[in-house]
């Protein structure tokens, strides 16, 4: 519904380019930038222009990377490896990543203002056993591109076989699911799927352990507080246990530091 949605869509996985080459693919080169560069390549930025840029994995972008990156979405010009002339850009910026990014901005990995700059709308994807209630929409989804990637005329699932994907934890989530319907797919004769082959050693009746949820869940949301909290009170560890109403005693808040791996001396700069 988006007025970009006629232009461009370019995705990027920065994790599956060589760092060589990253800033070169992202930003683009002159003709002669380096060994190789035998003509002007446009960068991701400039293909994506007037639409959409994916960046896959945007956790993986070295620093060098980042810092130019920052300097494109406050700019939005950028210039190609080797080129003096900046080149205005308009996208629409689109980042991913399966890891808690403010922990790598924690540990000194990724930017703390490029992370502020690329976080404005923040869409958080659960896992798959969270929400469940979407199965039956994938399961639809995906026996309709494999049965075509396939030849086959598969369109659906029995009901014992639909049980026995709402049971199962899918701990690689979508892809697991995936690959579990297409190797299912492959060996159906008729329209529907009766059987179905769930990967060794994993059980398909798992019981949730409440408990641990229930603490996993505080555990990330008690972090995300912290790390915020010494942003905003710039690393003074008394304001922020004031603010938790834990303890007026440091102490405790430097117990919770350290379980969670987290530096306050970097929100002190």
């Amino acid at each position: 519904m988006s007025e970009r949605s006629h232009k461009a869509f370019v995705p990027i996985n920065c994790g599956a380019i060589a760092e060589s080459l990253m800033e070169s693919a992202i930003f683009g080169h002159e003709k002669g930038a380096f060994t190789g560069a035998i003509e002007v390549h446009q960068g991701v930025f400039e293909r994506a222009e007037g639409g959409t840029l994916f960046l896959d994995e945007v956790d993986s972008l070295s620093s060098a990377a980042q810092t130019r990156l920052l300097r494109v979405i406050q700019e939005n010009e950028l210039e190609r490896v080797g080129g003096k002339l900046a080149i205005h850009v308009d996208v629409r910026l689109i980042s991913a990543t399966n890891v808690v990014l403010l922990d790598k901005v924690g540990q000194g990995e990724f930017r703390k203002d490029l992370y502020y700059r690329v976080n404005v709308v923040n869409l958080e994807i659960p896992p798959l056993i969270e929400r469940s209630e979407d199965l039956p929409a994938l399961v639809d989804l995906i026996l309709k591109r494999k049965s075509e990637k396939h030849n086959k005329s598969v369109n659906s699932v029995s009901s014992a076989v639909m049980q026995k994907i709402h049971a199962h934890q899918w701990l690689g989530n979508v892809r697991e699911l995936e690959n579990t319907l297409e190797r299912s797919v492959l060996f159906t004769t008729g329209t529907v799927i009766t059987e179905l082959k769930l990967d060794a050693g994993e059980s398909s009746s798992k019981t949730i352990d409440w408990k641990q949820q229930k603490e996993q869940a505080l555990a990330k949301v008690e972090q995300a507080f912290l790390q915020v909290s010494l942003g905003q009170y710039h690393g003074d560890i008394k304001q922020i246990a004031s603010c938790m109403e834990i303890s007026t005693r440091a102490e405790t808040v430097y117990n919770k530091l350290k379980k969670y791996h987290i530096n306050p001396a970097e929100y002190r700069k």
